[in-house]
C-alpha cells in the first residue's frame, strides 16, 4: 500500500486571509473615495468605499467608521467576499469566491476560514467540515479531485486521528491516521472482499495483523 497524503492546499485556492488596512478616518488621499451615509462626520449606515489602490472595494454597512454588519468586498481580479463584518474585519458567516472559481461558504474569523464551512475547489475538490486558521482542522469530509474520499479527523490540513478513507481502487481503510496516512491500528476492506486488520506504520502494514 502506498502512502495516502492529504493535499496541502485545496483546488489552488490561496491559503492567505483577507486582511486589508481599515480606511482612514478622513479621506486625505484623493484617489480613495466614499459615497454613503455618515453620522457626526464618520461613515455610519450604508455606503461604498473604493480603496486608493483601486484593487479593493467595499459596499455595505458601516458603524463608527468601521465595516460592520453585512457587506460585499470585491477585488479587481474577480474575487469577492459577501457576508458579515465585525469591527472592520471579515468575521461571521459569509461566502468567499476566488478568481479561479473556487468557493468557500461558512464561518470566518479575522479574514480566515475558521469554524464550520464548505469548500468547493475549481478542480471539483469538495470539503465540508471544521476549519482552523485557513486549514482543515477537526471533523470533516473531503473528496479530492481524483476521487479519493476521507471522512474523519483532520489536523492542519491532513488526515489525523480516527477516520475512513476510500481510495481509487475501492479499498476502504478504517482506523487511525497520522500526518496524512494510515498509522496505528486499522481495518482494510479490499475491493476484492479480503479484509485485513492490524498495525500500520506510515501507510504500510507493519507489525501484528491478520486477514479475517
Amino acid at each position: 500500500m502506498s502512502q495516502v497524503m492529504a493535499p496541502r492546499s485545496l483546488g489552488g485556492s490561496p491559503n492567505g486571509s483577507i486582511r486589508v488596512a481599515p480606511p482612514p478616518n478622513r479621506l486625505t488621499n484623493v484617489t480613495a473615495h466614499y459615497a454613503g451615509e455618515m453620522v457626526d462626520g464618520k461613515r455610519d449606515g450604508t455606503g461604498t468605499y473604493v480603496y486608493d489602490n483601486k484593487f479593493f472595494q467595499y459596499q455595505g454597512e458601516w458603524r463608527n467608521n468601521q465595516k460592520d454588519g453585512c457587506g460585499t468586498f470585491t477585488m479587481a481580479d474577480g474575487g469577492s467576499y459577501e457576508g458579515e463584518f465585525t469591527n472592520g474585519q471579515i468575521t461571521g458567516q459569509g461566502t468567499r469566491k476566488w478568481a479561479n472559481g473556487s468557493v468557500y461558504t461558512g464561518t470566518f474569523v479575522d479574514g480566515e476560514r475558521h469554524g464550520h464551512g464548505v469548500f468547493i475547489g475549481a478542480d471539483k475538490t469538495h470539503y465540508e467540515g471544521e476549519w482552523r486558521d485557513n486549514r482543515q482542522h477537526g471533523e470533516g469530509c473531503l473528496t479530492t479531485a481524483s476521487g479519493v474520499r476521507y471522512q474523519g479527523s483532520f489536523a492542519r490540513h491532513r488526515y489525523h486521528g480516527q477516520g475512513e478513507l476510500t481510495d481509487l481502487k475501492g479499498d476502504v481503510y478504517t482506523g487511525a491516521f497520522e500526518q496524512g496516512c494510515v498509522h496505528g491500528h486499522a481495518t482494510v476492506r479490499y475491493s476484492k472482499n479480503d479484509v485485513f486488520e492490524g498495525q500500520f506504520v506510515q501507510g504500510r502494514r507493519h507489525g501484528h495483523g491478520k486477514f479475517v
